[in-house]
């Protein structure tokens, strides 16, 4: 595996938040002359970074004027012209220099996607999608990382509609130790929380007690699950096997349902249909009281990382817990501790 130097200061963005009253002068010229020389580097290597700003610059000691540039997703290759003296191959075979050669993700980033195909993805490919980053989510917690930077737009894809998915951006992960008892580890608060685009400063209101109203189109065991995610007691949280054998069990129940005509008797089949029908009756009725089915970005929708230091969150609402136990009650069968074994053993 690839291991990355840890920068304990984290990013300049953040730092100069807190101290840029506090930097003299000559720690500004020696910053300043090392990001030049810095990009100098790159640029002799024929890339362009083409991201760069404070919040990819990286130090384990801003005193120390130890600058690291980061995020090279969005850099590419300007060419290497043999008849240009000052150009160098990305491959020197005498001093052994490589550079790190990642995928090109052509289809953008989610929140990218969904502003132009929101209402053209069919519950299979979004199912095979939940389940496909439930998968890589769990991937990354078994190395005991904690991304604490996901949202849509650092999920990537070469090809939206084949649910290629990735997950990008690790600049704020952290590791958390490998003790089997690390609530951390179990803990994807941040995983309930579907695409809101219309509200500013999600994330935030979310820390602070905010539960946004799940639109009446949503499937009632998704709606549940959102709600388990959303559960202020850490230890009611369902871990990311549980959630991987969960949507596991709902994407192959409406695969086979969606392409061979089987499982029709299936709760996740029988509730998406309902959920198409009403969303169907809305469209022809033209009428506005739930949610639209459109992705419109708030104009004072914050986009910038950052981190938010939470040690407690607020207690539940006493209806929060209510609808949840009334969820539950509606549907016994959908366990989430689901065995994917026995997934395609009530295929009908």
């Amino acid at each position: 595996m690839m291991v990355l130097e840890y920068a304990k200061d984290g990013n300049l963005r953040e730092y100069l938040k807190i101290n840029f009253n506090n930097i003299n002068w000559e720690l500004k010229l020696k910053n300043l002359w090392e990001l030049s020389r810095k990009l100098m580097d790159i640029h002799e290597l024929d890339i362009v970074h083409q991201d760069f700003h404070p919040g990819n610059i990286l130090s384990s000691n801003f005193h120390d004027s130890n600058l690291q540039i980061s995020d090279f997703g969005l850099s590419k290759l300007i060419g290497t012209n043999p008849n240009n003296s000052e150009k160098k191959n990305i491959f020197d075979p005498e001093t052994h220099s490589y550079m790190m050669v990642l995928e090109y993700a052509k289809d953008g980033n989610l929140r990218e996607y969904l502003k132009i195909n929101f209402n053209n993805i069919n519950w299979e490919l979004k199912l095979k999608n939940l389940w496909e980053l439930s998968r890589k989510l769990m991937d990354i917690h078994e190395l005991d990382i904690v991304h604490q930077d996901f949202h849509p737009g650092n999920i990537l894809s070469s090809n939206f509609h084949d649910s290629n998915l990735q997950i990008s951006d690790f600049g704020l992960s952290k590791l958390i130790g490998t003790n089997p008892n690390n609530s951390e580890k179990k803990n994807i608060f941040v995983m309930g929380i579907p695409p809101y685009p219309d509200i500013p400063d999600l994330a935030m209101k979310i820390c602070n007690g905010l539960r946004p109203k799940i639109p009446f189109h949503t499937p009632k065991l998704i709606t549940r699950m959102i709600l388990r995610y959303w559960d202020a007691r850490v230890t009611h949280r369902p871990t990311f096997t549980e959630l991987y054998n969960e949507l596991y069990k709902y994407y192959k129940d409406y695969y086979y349902y969606f392409n061979e005509g089987r499982n029709k008797d299936s709760e996740i089949v029988i509730q998406i249909k309902k959920a198409e029908e009403f969303s169907a009756n809305q469209e022809s009725t033209n009428t506005t009281t739930t949610t639209s089915l459109n992705y419109q970005t708030h104009p004072q929708a914050i986009y910038t990382s950052r981190l938010l230091n939470f040690s407690k969150l607020p207690r539940n609402e006493e209806n929060f817990e209510r609808e949840l136990e009334e969820l539950g009650k509606r549907d016994t069968s959908c366990e989430s501790n689901s065995h994917i074994s026995s997934a395609d053993s009530n295929n009908k």
